[in-house]
């Protein structure tokens, strides 16, 4: 099962919030990949509409079964995972954080 299947199963089942898959996508500026030259690694770089930068990579073991589209959306579903991880984080410690001292 892929993540992106189990994600889907966790929210029909989810009785309180989650971070929705189109929130993510929002907050979405681009995507840049780079291809390390002479392997079978892909490079996604999530650039995020706050500048933050989000990275990831897919590798195969042998370059000749190297395939530059699926390198391009394996690594880039990477990348998107990470985003639901920062945004979860972020709802819970928004309240936390709303009751610390501005130290800035």
């Amino acid at each position: 099962m892929s993540t992106s299947e189990i994600r889907d199963e966790a929210r029909k089942q989810a009785k309180f919030p989650f971070v929705e898959p189109s929130r993510v996508d929002l907050l979405i500026d681009r995507a840049e990949f780079y291809r390390v030259p002479g392997t079978a690694t892909m490079i996604c770089s999530i650039v995020l509409k706050s500048g933050f930068t989000v990275v990831d990579s897919a590798s195969c073991k042998d370059p000749r079964n190297f395939d530059e589209d699926l390198a391009k959306r394996l690594s880039f579903s990477k990348a998107r995972d990470q985003i639901f991880a920062l945004e979860a984080y972020a709802d819970v410690a928004r309240p936390i954080e709303a009751t610390l001292p501005n130290i800035i």
